[in-house]
């Protein structure tokens, strides 16, 4: 390539310099206009400048939205639903936007957090490691009690089995697998 490109350029110049010759751009031959064409003026018509579209209008205010007017009349006819029947030992339900707690269940009573830190546990599992990734059981995971899922030490398992028996079975086995592996 550097060959081609070093020739073409030493012919180039050797070309510009002879008095006969002429560098004509072209790809195929093309005759030479007929010199009464060739001294004829040509008319070129002046370029014109293509419409580009206009941007929209910029809304100074927002169009006003139509909302419902719930009146007294129409609360006591459709009254508000009973909150649900929660089977769980505890709940809440917050408002995040204003900050305000909407339902709370056994509030003041505490709890082990182990559902919660499974469910952590997974999130972060998902995020950093390939379902199929392959773990090796370490031994300090086979002592955590309770072992739902009955792991061994230095069992192969992937990341998608050892979520299945820590969300499905709760096996603490499996998610401290997951957190060390």
């Amino acid at each position: 390539m550097a060959i081609v490109l070093l020739l073409g350029s030493r012919a180039f110049s050797m070309l510009q310099n002879h008095p006969n010759m002429r560098v004509v751009a072209a790809t195929k031959h093309t005759p030479a206009p007929h010199q009464a064409v060739a001294a004829r003026p040509t008319v070129r018509p002046a370029p014109t400048k293509t419409p580009s579209p206009s941007r929209p209008a910029v809304p100074t205010q927002l169009p006003l939205v139509k909302v419902p007017v719930l009146s007294a009349n129409w609360l006591r006819t459709h009254p508000i639903a009973e909150a649900p029947s929660i089977k769980a030992r505890a709940a809440i339900v917050v408002d995040l936007t204003a900050g305000q707690i909407l339902y709370q269940q056994n509030q003041g009573t505490r709890y082990a957090e182990a559902s919660l830190t499974k469910m952590m546990t997974a999130m972060v599992a998902a995020d950093l490691a390939p379902l199929d990734t392959v773990i090796t059981v370490p031994d300090a995971a086979t002592q955590v009690e309770p072992n739902h899922m009955g792991i061994s030490t230095g069992e192969k398992l992937t990341v998608r089995e050892l979520l299945e028996g820590m969300l499905l079975d709760s096996g603490n086995d499996a998610a401290e697998a997951l957190a060390m592996g």
